[in-house]
């Protein structure tokens, strides 16, 4: 429930220090100024910030986990109204705040994601099961670059209808396939591939169009076995890139990460025969003890999010 305050007029600085005593009492000490702007001598704004614990640990110093302490700024907004001898500050409810920040920190994790598939993109397609899942693509692009056209009945008449007319769609939006008298030929983004022959071509393909569409694919095409290999290395990475270097995992510790990132409890021994396809495709460096990220493709993941890491 919100809440109006009223502090007495009295300086700029003065105003600032109560807007902060203000937040910090009602709100609770995590809770700081993060940006202010003044409209004129009635009213001012007040971008208001929240910070939180990270608990950071990994298999060597799980008796002694670090705590990091992130800020999320601009939660929400304050505004301070002149009323004759004082200011009327309107509050948001603690529960309000709770819920903001929650929200912030899922945005997070999913822009992690995000910069994963941006990085790794040309790794995911190396595990057998993503490039199952990738194949029916492939198929329709392989009969447009044998063909050089075909139609939307005989794609529709190999694949069926529905599913075929969403493989169809989704590489017209982006730009592999063209559609051109009833027919479907190679859209820029084919042709700029075309010259690759082969596995490189397939490679090339598979990786760009995961890069374009994974969730329109996870979740569009229901294809979930893309799900669990993002989740993990996402489980992964992230937590690495809040802490600012790779950290060294085993398999129960990357599948409590996974429990605080999506809620789910994996299969132990499911975990670890996907950690073993994920390190055969240098997601994961081949290191016999732990779990630990490559060094390449985590110098890459922190430029994606604009962190500060160390690989």
């Amino acid at each position: 429930m919100e809440s109006t305050l009223r502090i007495p007029i009295g300086s700029p600085e003065d105003l600032d220090s109560a807007v902060e005593y203000c937040i910090r009492t009602h709100l609770g000490p995590s809770t700081y100024i993060s940006k202010k702007s003044v409209g004129d001598t009635e009213r001012a704004l007040y971008e208001i910030g929240n910070s939180y614990l990270e608990i950071i640990s990994d298999a060597e110093t799980t008796n002694r986990p670090t705590l990091i302490k992130k800020r999320i700024d601009n939660i929400f907004s304050v505004d301070i109204v002149k009323e004759k001898d004082r200011y009327a500050v309107l509050l948001p409810s603690i529960d309000t705040i709770s819920k903001a920040t929650l929200m912030r920190i899922n945005e997070r994790a999913a822009k992690s994601e995000t910069a994963l598939i941006e990085t790794a993109h040309d790794r995911f397609i190396k595990i057998p099961m993503v490039s199952i899942a990738l194949s029916p693509i492939f198929q329709i692009l392989e009969a447009v670059d044998s063909e050089e056209t075909i139609s939307a009945a005989d794609i529709h008449h190999r694949k069926g209808s529905a599913k075929a007319q969403k493989y169809l769609d989704f590489l017209s939006q982006i730009d592999f396939l063209k559609r051109e008298n009833g027919h479907f030929v190679k859209g820029d983004m084919f042709k700029r591939y075309s010259k690759s022959t082969g596995d490189e071509l397939y490679n090339i393909i598979a990786a760009r169009v995961l890069e374009a569409g994974f969730e329109y694919l996870q979740g569009y095409f229901h294809l979930t076995m893309l799900t669990p290999y993002m989740r993990l290395s996402n489980s992964y990475y992230y937590p690495s890139g809040e802490f600012g270097n790779r950290l060294k995992m085993d398999a129960i510790l990357l599948r409590d990460y996974e429990k605080r990132l999506y809620g789910r409890f994996r299969n132990i021994n499911q975990l670890r025969a996907q950690v073993g396809q994920m390190r055969r495709a240098k997601i994961f460096a081949k290191d016999r003890k732990y779990i630990l990220g490559d060094s390449e493709l985590f110098a890459n993941y922190c430029k994606a999010i604009k962190a500060s890491c160390t690989a």
